[in-house]
């Protein structure tokens, strides 16, 4: 079968073509175990006793999470932080589950707090669209089937990358415990020394850019910036840095100021290479305590006692293993990016007429 040409697309106002309701409030207190799902703007969350609305449905985000769009088999139930596709005019639902997504409903976000779409200002914008039901299915069966690779796709990559962090962990783990075995252990207390930094900056006080990083207990390497060269914490010798809230360990080889409360900066003793303090802390299965205090259970660790040079040996060793799956992560969201990209072509072709 041939493209469908351009010029036989149809241009229409999207409130002609699918016309967008709020959804129905439904205090937590009135809702009822039951199989029918409650989608919120960030999609479907739970299920209710009761389907306000018919499926096959489209709904997308009203109110917070704005642009992401939703297909719903069955009956449903959108709450009032969405919109749902009250009236199809006639046009397939999946059809305009993909025209919405392809459209782009965020353009439209207004509200300097939370987020909120009128569909009053949508339901004017022209749109194309194939006037032909049975086109638009073939449109739909290409579309889901080419999405589905991709997601296939998406998922074989994202579980070569869970391997390779998985086999890191679990060479990281093995290899500080067999060296244990070997050579018995050093407490905590002979590893290093807990400093005591002489500012700390509140995370509401944090700027965006500024002349010195501020590490602090949060996953992301550098947290914000600070600009006071009075609470720069210098470094003669790389350091680790552990959240007390967060059990997230850094290895940091350069000058920054420290940030929040939590964040626990610890200097590597002499005898003791800072990576393998850093790579040993890594090594030790700290349970989760939710926000509460981990550096008194870390104090409790132990690391084998080896000889400065068969630690640097070690570290080097898990540094290019580590290395390795960096660059697999860096693979992974490259495929991401692509996989993306791909996905907006598909639907750019899809709304022009030229899928085949």
């Amino acid at each position: 079968m041939t493209a469908l040409a351009p010029e036989r697309l149809e241009r229409r106002l999207l409130g002609d073509v699918c016309t967008l309701q709020r959804g129905f409030d439904l205090p937590v207190k009135e809702r009822k175990p039951g199989r029918f799902p409650l989608v919120t703007s960030s999609g479907p969350t739970d299920f209710h006793s009761e389907g306000r609305v018919r499926g096959p449905g489209v709904v997308t985000g009203r109110s917070g999470s704005i642009g992401n769009v939703f297909y719903v088999e069955d009956d449903f139930w959108p709450l009032n932080t969405t919109l749902y596709v009250k009236d199809l005019h006639g046009n397939d639902a999946r059809y305009i589950y993909y025209l919405l997504k392809f459209f782009d409903l965020s353009r439209f976000a207004s509200g300097a707090g939370v987020p909120t779409l009128n569909r009053n200002h949508v339901h004017d914008e022209p749109v194309w669209i194939a006037p032909d039901v049975d086109e638009q299915k073939r449109i739909v069966a290409v579309l889901d089937q080419a999405f589905a690779a991709l997601d296939r796709a998406r998922a074989l990559a994202e579980a070569n990358l869970t391997d390779a962090e998985e086999l890191f962990e679990r060479q990281l783990a093995e290899a500080f415990a067999d060296a244990g075995d070997r050579v018995g252990s050093v407490p905590f207390a002979q590893l290093c020394t807990a400093l005591t930094p002489k500012t700390k900056i509140q995370r509401k006080d944090y700027l965006e850019a500024g002349d010195f990083p501020i590490v602090s207990q949060e996953a992301d390497l550098i947290s914000g910036y600070w600009n006071d060269r009075s609470a720069l914490m210098g470094l003669a010798n790389p350091v680790v840095v552990f959240g007390d809230h967060t059990r997230c360990l850094k290895y940091i080889d350069f000058d920054f100021v420290v940030g929040a409360d939590g964040t626990k900066v610890l200097l590597p003793k002499p005898g003791i290479d800072p990576l393998y303090l850093y790579y040993g802390l890594r090594s030790i299965p700290l349970a989760e305590k939710g926000y509460a205090r981990h550096f008194k259970f870390l104090k409790e660790a132990c690391l084998p006692k080896l000889e400065i040079a068969e630690q640097e040996r070690m570290s080097f060793g898990l540094r290019s293993l580590e290395g390795e799956v960096s660059k697999l992560t860096e693979a992974y969201e490259d495929k991401l990016r692509d996989l993306s990209d791909l996905r907006q072509s598909l639907l750019q072709k899809a709304f022009a007429g030229e899928l085949t």
